[in-house]
């Protein structure tokens, strides 16, 4: 979700809708998406950040999909833990399968339902 700059103020993850369904005891097509989306402190990288801190922020907050944002804090494109586990296996790459495989581990592992 992005306001009338451009700029990123809201997310909504391949989990947020599941989540809010059960919680809410409600079908998808009755929860509107102003309900369920995350908005705040969005967990995003710049397009300078390094791949390893790209994906320790993935690891820590447990998402698969990261928006990478400009200095004004608009969208340029998105990371998904698939572009890091694709660049482990490229020559030269800065990750190591293992870095990779801790951090998909982390963004897998259950959350607990509020």
């Amino acid at each position: 979700m992005v306001d009338e700059r451009e700029k990123v103020v809201g997310v909504i993850t391949d989990r947020d809708l599941p989540l809010a369904m059960a919680t809410k005891n409600r079908l998808s097509a009755d929860i509107p998406v102003r309900e369920i989306v995350e908005k705040g402190d969005i967990k995003a990288c710049s397009p300078d950040d390094d791949v390893k801190k790209a994906l320790k922020i993935m690891g820590e907050h447990q998402i698969r999909r990261l928006p990478v944002v400009n200095e004004q804090g608009q969208i340029q494109s998105m990371l998904s833990i698939y572009d890091l586990i694709r660049h482990s296996q490229a020559e030269g790459g800065e990750l190591s399968d293992n870095n990779v495989m801790e951090a998909t581990k982390a963004i897998s592992s259950q959350q607990a339902v509020a």
